[in-house]
């Protein structure tokens, strides 16, 4: 699952994961990622976030996933490295930081790792 506000960022990604052979799905924004993972808990391995989106932004939307029970590993995505502290992150149920932008070996190897 990927989350994010920017249609063209959702889709570059979405694109790079399908290359890479995985089955993906996109959401632009926090409530509709919420909305799916409450319809299928157990349909998302991974979930891909971005930080900085309105409303609800990551780290608030990753709080929110951990309260439903998702077991997904969570994979928070940002550009804004000097304001997020990978320590704060990890208390709230972040279990990889990435920093944008994320090449691509850095994904593959990430997602090798989390959904082999």
């Amino acid at each position: 699952l990927v989350v994010d506000d920017d249609e063209t960022v959702r889709t570059l990604e979405g694109i790079r994961l399908s290359r890479l052979g995985h089955e993906v799905t996109t959401k632009p924004d926090a409530h509709e990622a919420l909305a799916s993972v409450r319809d299928a808990p157990e349909a998302f391995d991974v979930v891909l976030i971005d930080y900085h989106m309105p409303e609800m932004n990551g780290l608030e939307l990753v709080h929110a996933l951990r309260e439903e029970n998702c077991d997904a590993s969570v994979v928070l995505m940002t550009g804004l490295s000097a304001q997020l502290a990978e320590a704060k992150a990890r208390v709230v149920g972040v279990d990889h930081l990435l920093r944008k932008p994320v090449e691509r070996h850095e994904l593959r190897e990430l997602l090798s790792q989390l959904a082999p």
